[in-house]
């Protein structure tokens, strides 16, 4: 008789020699349900970490509280064109004209000041860019200093790759004068690409490689 390996591998029209139907394989071992599964994980250690900074993104009131108007949502979808948005937060009820929909505290910003604070002055100068200044701490807090870093639940759900960012200054100047022909788009994607590349090469030839 076949194992329960050989069951699973089985088609879904065949049967095992005792007769009965092999069972279907779980979503979540296949990989997509698997990946779902760890985004809600990500999203709930993130909603924790918001939580307990005193962010309050709860769809349900608490002692003094009423439920929050927005929460967290693994997958969003663009309405006008149905398409996949990824991670992102939607309204979970109507949404009053100038109603305050979520408070962060200033503790929980990466700034500049937060990087000079890691790094020193000597390496965040004043005329260093604040963009410039943040990207550098994320980069220290994502592959070096990881789970261990507060900013971890944040940065655990930032994109992973190009494909999830969907940045038009990460595409290459062919797919931007081609797939955006006409638009201001294109002057200021490859303008911004160019600013990206000149800080990247600063930062190596004055920290990395030193």
């Amino acid at each position: 008789a076949p194992n329960k390996k050989e069951e699973l591998s089985l088609g879904l029209g065949e049967k095992t020699a005792s007769g009965k139907k092999p069972r279907r394989e779980k979503r979540w071992l296949a990989g997509k349900g698997n990946t779902k599964r760890r985004k809600l994980e990500e999203n709930q250690n993130l909603i924790d970490w918001l939580k307990n900074n005193d962010v309050w993104v709860s769809d349900k009131s608490d002692w003094g509280l009423s439920p929050s108007a927005v929460s967290v949502a693994v997958e969003t979808r663009e309405v006008a064109e149905n398409e996949d948005s990824g991670r992102g937060v939607i309204a979970s009820r109507e949404i009053q004209l100038y109603e305050e929909i979520v408070r962060v505290p200033y503790e929980l910003v990466m700034c500049k000041e937060t990087a000079r604070t890691k790094f020193g002055a000597k390496f965040i100068p004043d005329d260093c860019s604040e963009y410039r200044a943040i990207a550098l701490q994320l980069i220290y807090e994502r592959f070096k200093d990881q789970e261990d870093s507060f900013w971890w639940p944040y940065i655990a759900v930032l994109p992973q790759t190009y494909q999830e960012i969907g940045a038009a200054a990460l595409w290459s100047d062919e797919e931007l004068d081609t797939m955006m022909e006409g638009s201001p788009m294109v002057n200021q994607s490859k303008q911004f690409k160019f600013q990206i590349v000149t800080e990247w090469k600063q930062l190596k030839e004055n920290l990395f490689e030193k």
